[in-house]
């Protein structure tokens, strides 16, 4: 099954709007091309083991997204997520990028998320790609260990704060901070397979950080 919308207005459910099934095969997608999509603050689910996709949402924000999908399904670019977002595919899902204002959760795979909400905006579960964190208020709370997935992926502060709140931050390249890092005492920071303090790991603090 497949959603597509060339013009016209389309009003979503408040509840959830489902596109695929759980463990099915067979290939699913949204596409928008044209027109207006409100999302009625409902839920959006995309399921899909066939190279389901997202494509052409950049200029069409979602409210909460759930996504279950294969390590070759995509969004096509960019989503803009004005709430909460879910990762539960059973790979790492590292060709989503997503614009979030809302939490971000992954029970399994990794999306690559830059934060830009105005409020605290938390961090929980398994895995995550690369982190950009540019809110012009607000902080990124972990609500679990943090683990920036796969070679090449970094974690960026530019605007906003990232507080670790008691857990660890693990990044397989580079740590760059231009904001605040907030810490308990007791977290571990490991940065391309060194645990901080070390001379040769990859931080980069902005000068009056």
């Amino acid at each position: 099954a497949k959603f597509i919308q060339t013009g016209g207005v389309f009003t979503s459910t408040s509840g959830t709007f489902q596109i695929g099934v759980s463990g099915s095969n067979s290939t699913y997608s949204l596409d928008i091309t044209d027109g207006i999509f409100n999302h009625n603050n409902g839920l959006l689910k995309i399921f899909g083991a066939n190279h389901s996709a997202m494509r052409n949402l950049e200029s069409y924000p979602l409210y909460n997204v759930e996504v279950n999908q294969c390590a070759t399904c995509d969004c096509g670019g960019t989503i803009y997520v004005d709430n909460n977002f879910l990762m539960t595919s059973n790979s790492n899902t590292l060709l989503y990028s997503v614009v979030l204002k809302g939490n971000y959760t992954s029970t399994l795979g990794a999306a690559n998320v830059t934060f830009v909400g105005t409020n605290t905006q938390t961090v929980s579960g398994a895995k995550i790609g690369t982190v950009v964190i540019s809110k012009p208020s607000g902080a990124v709370v972990l609500g679990s260990n943090m683990v920036v997935t796969g070679a090449g992926y970094d974690l960026i502060v530019n605007d906003g704060d990232l507080n670790l709140n008691g857990y660890n931050v693990t990044v397989p390249d580079l740590f760059t901070i231009n904001d605040k890092l907030q810490l308990k005492g007791n977290e571990t920071i490991t940065v391309n397979s060194i645990v901080a303090p070390a001379t040769n790991v990859k931080f980069s603090f902005s000068s009056g950080s």
